[in-house]
C-alpha cells in the first residue's frame, strides 16, 4: 500500500484529542455507604479521578475513534498497487550518458545494460497492452518510440540502444517526460538512470499527482564515484625521432597506492611500435600528472592506466592521441600587393604562392595543393569569372575587402565602439583605440555563411564560418585603411585566423568530440568518405559526404579512425587520422545529491508480478465509516 498525500498524517492527532475527551470528562456512579456523609464523598472523589477506567466498555468512544481513524486514512489518499491498466499510457526513461558505461563488478555487465535489462522485464511483465513512449537523453532528447502499444517493437528498440558519448541534456530530457503528461489521462513515468543524472528538479522520492505516478530506478552504487580515469593526453615531438607528452590521471583524493601506466605506440598499418609502461604513486590531491619521455614518433599513441585497488569503473581508463605536427601552411594569395600581409604571413611558417586578380587560376598538379586562399581585394570580380569562381569554390576562403570611399557598399564607421564575440579568431583581441576609416557594407546573403565575431562602429568588421564544409573568414575592412597593422595585436590576429582557416588540412586531423561536425577540408576530388576505426574501441561508420553539401559529422563511439576520402571512381584519394574521444565531463560521475542521498531500496521499483498501476481505498474507507454509523446509532438508541 501506498499513500498519495502522508502529509495528512498529522491529524490522526484528533484520535488522541477523543480520548483525551472522555479521559477528563467526569462521571460519578452514585453509592450509599450508612451515614458517613464524608466517606461518601471521599469515595466519590477517587471513583471520579480513575482516568483509564472509564474507558471501558465504552462502544461509543471506540466507534468513535474508528471513525476518525477512516477520515484521517482517506486524507492520506492511499492506494493499492495493481496491473497498469491498458488505457494508462506508459512514458519511460533511459539514461544512456557516458556514466551509463560504467562495469557493474559483480555482473560484469555495464550500467547501461543492466538499465537495459531490468526495463524490458517490467516491460515484458507489468505493460502488456499499455502505450508506451520510450525517450532517451543525449544533446537533445529523443523520442524513440511514441505511444506504441505492442511491447515487442519497443523491446526490440530498446535492445538496439547504444550509448551516447556526447554532453547530454538530462533536464530537458526530464522535462520532457513530464511535459507529456495530460489531465484527461492515466500517467506512469519510470527512469531508469544513474546517480549522476543531472536532473536538477528530481522529486527525492516516488511521487505521484492525480493523473501521473512517477517512479525513479536507481543503476549502480555509490562505489562507481572511487574511479581512476586518465583526463588529458598531450604528445608532442621537439626532437627528431623522439616524442614525448604529459598524461594527467583522476583518482579519489588521498588514495595512497601505485599506478602503472602503460603507452603504446602504433604505424599506419595498426601494428604495435613499441611500448612504454610507468609506475607512480597516486598524489595526494585529485589528480596525478605523468611525463613522457623518449617515445618513438608514430601514427597513434594508446595510454592505459591501472590502478592496484579502488578502481570501480575501467571504462575510462584508456585515452588516444595523435602527434602534434608543426603546422606549414601552403596559401594561395590573390592580390596586388600587401606588405603587411605577406609579412605577416611568411613569419608564420606560410609558403606563399602570390598571383594577381588579373591572372588565370592555376592548375592543381596535385590533390590539394594549397590549404587555403586568400583574396586579398577584387573578390566580387573574381566571381564574375567562372574559371574563378569554380576554382575558389574547392578551399578554405579567406576574403579581405577593400571599400573604397563614396560607393555605396562602403560606409565609414560613424564610432570606434568595438564588440567582441568570443571565438578562436578573435580570443586575446580588443580593437580598443583602433582606427579603421572604411568598411564594406554585406547583404544579409553576404552574412549567411557565419557569425558576426568582431563589430566596429555598429558594422560587421570580420565574418567566420563555413560554406560548404570548408573555413571562411571575412575581414570587411583593407588593412591599408586601418593601423591595426601597426600594432601589437596584429601578429596574433593573422596568427589566429590562419590557424582556423587551415586547421583540418594535414595528415593528423587531430582530436574531436564524438557526433560533432569538424572544420576539416577535404581533398577537391573528393566525391565521398568515411570513418575506419583503427582501435578496438571503435566502429566503422560510413559518411557519404557528396559534393560537399552533406555534413560529415565524426563517430558516435570513441577511438581513433582513418578518414578514408574517395573520388568519383570509389578509388582512394588520401586517407587522415583524427581521434574521436568521449565529453569528458560526462566521466566525472559527480553524484547527484539528490539522488545518492536515498537508498537503492526507497527508489527501486518494485518486485516484478506486484505492478505499478494503483488503485483508491478511499471507497471502502467510505462504506467502513458508513458501517460505523449505523452502529454509532444504535448505541445512542439503546443508551450503551
Amino acid at each position: 500500500m501506498q499513500w498519495l498525500s502522508a502529509s495528512y498524517a498529522w491529524f490522526g492527532i484528533s484520535l488522541l484529542v477523543i480520548v483525551a475527551m472522555y479521559i477528563l470528562k467526569k462521571s460519578y456512579q452514585p453509592r450509599m455507604i450508612s451515614n458517613h456523609i464524608l466517606w461518601r464523598r471521599a469515595l466519590q472523589e477517587q471513583e471520579a479521578n480513575k482516568p483509564w477506567q472509564k474507558l471501558k466498555k465504552r462502544l461509543l468512544l471506540w466507534l468513535q475513534l474508528l471513525v476518525a481513524l477512516c477520515i484521517v486514512i482517506a486524507l492520506m489518499e492511499p492506494v493499492i498497487e495493481k496491473l497498469i491498466a491498458k488505457d494508462e499510457h506508459v512514458i519511460v526513461v533511459l539514461d544512456r550518458s557516458a556514466s551509463m558505461v560504467a562495469m557493474n563488478s559483480s555482473s560484469g555487465d555495464s550500467y547501461f545494460q543492466l538499465a537495459k535489462d531490468r526495463m524490458i522485464d517490467w516491460l515484458k511483465t507489468e505493460v502488456a497492452g499499455s502505450p508506451i513512449t520510450l525517450i532517451v537523453n543525449g544533446e537533445y532528447p529523443e523520442i524513440i518510440t511514441s505511444r506504441e502499444e505492442q511491447a515487442d517493437k519497443v523491446i526490440n528498440a530498446i535492445k538496439d540502444l547504444q550509448p551516447y558519448y556526447g554532453v547530454s541534456d538530462d533536464e530537458t530530457t526530464l522535462s520532457l517526460a513530464r511535459a507529456l503528461v495530460t489531465e484527461d489521462e492515466q500517467q506512469v513515468i519510470s527512469l531508469y538512470v544513474d546517480q549522476s543524472f543531472k536532473g536538477t528538479s528530481i522529486q527525492t522520492e516516488t511521487t505521484h499527482s492525480n493523473t501521473s505516478r512517477e517512479y525513479w530506478n536507481i543503476i549502480g552504487n555509490e562505489e562507481v564515484h572511487r574511479n581512476v580515469n586518465i583526463r588529458s593526453f598531450t604528445i608532442n615531438s621537439d626532437i627528431a625521432n623522439e616524442a614525448e607528452g604529459f598524461i594527467t590521471i583522476a583518482h579519489p583524493q588521498g588514495m595512497q597506492q601505485p599506478l602503472t601506466l602503460i603507452v603504446t605506440a602504433y604505424d599506419s598499418n595498426n601494428k604495435v611500435v613499441s611500448t612504454v609502461e610507468k609506475s607512480q604513486i597516486a598524489g595526494s590531491g585529485q589528480y596525478t600528472t605523468v611525463e613522457l619521455n623518449k617515445l618513438p614518433v608514430s601514427y597513434y599513441y594508446k595510454a592505459e592506466v591501472k590502478a592496484t585497488d579502488g578502481d570501480h569503473n575501467i571504462s575510462d581508463n584508456m585515452m588516444y592521441q595523435v602527434l602534434a605536427e608543426d603546422s606549414e601552411y601552403n596559401v594561395l594569395l590573390i592580390s596586388e600587393g600587401n606588405l603587411f600581409l605577406e609579412k605577416a604571413l611568411q613569419l608564420m611558417n606560410a609558403d606563399l604562392t602570390k598571383l594577381a586578380p588579373s591572372s588565370e587560376p592555376p592548375t592543381d598538379s596535385k590533390n590539394n595543393p594549397y590549404h587555403l586562399i586568400i583574396v586579398d581585394g577584387d573578390y566580387d570580380r573574381l566571381q564574375l569569372d567562372p574559371a574563378w569562381s569554380s576554382y575558389i569554390a574547392k578551399y578554405p576562403l579567406w576574403i579581405i575587402d577593400h571599400p573604397k570611399k563614396g560607393n555605396t557598399s562602403s560606409a565609414a564607421p560613424t564610432s570606434q565602439e568595438v564588440t567582441v564575440t568570443d571565438h578562436e579568431v578573435t580570443q586575446y583581441i580588443t580593437f580598443q583605440d583602433t582606427y579603421i576609416s572604411q568598411m564594406r557594407k554585406l547583404t544579409n546573403t553576404e552574412l549567411n555563411f557565419g557569425t558576426v565575431i568582431l563589430k566596429y562602429g555598429g558594422l560587421p568588421a570580420i565574418i567566420a564560418g563555413y560554406e560548404m564544409q570548408k573555413p571562411r573568414l571575412r575581414f570587411t575592412f583593407s588593412l591599408q585603411d586601418t593601423d591595426l597593422p601597426l600594432r601589437a595585436e596584429f601578429p596574433i590576429l593573422m596568427m589566429q585566423s590562419l590557424q582556423y582557416m587551415a586547421k583540418g588540412t594535414s595528415d593528423q586531423l587531430g582530436t574531436y568530440l564524438v557526433g560533432s561536425e569538424p572544420a576539416i577540408t577535404l581533398s577537391t576530388n573528393t566525391a565521398s568518405s568515411y570513418w575506419q576505426a583503427m582501435s578496438d574501441t571503435g566502429s566503422t561508420e560510413k559518411s557519404n559526404t557528396t559534393s560537399y553539401d552533406q555534413p560529415l559529422l565524426t563517430p558516435d563511439v570513441p577511438g581513433v579512425y582513418q578518414l578514408v576520402e574517395l573520388d568519383s571512381n570509389n578509388e582512394r584519394v588520401q586517407t587522415r587520422v583524427a581521434v574521436v574521444h568521449a565529453e569528458l565531463s560526462e566521466y566525472s560521475y559527480s553524484m547527484n545529491s539528490q539522488l545518492s542521498e536515498l537508498s537503492q531500496e526507497q527508489l527501486q521499483l518494485s518486485d516484478a508480478g506486484e505492478g505499478q498501476g494503483l488503485q483508491s481505498i478511499i471507497p471502502w474507507l467510505a462504506m467502513l465509516i458508513m458501517c460505523c454509523l449505523v452502529l454509532e446509532w444504535e448505541v445512542y438508541r439503546r443508551g450503551l
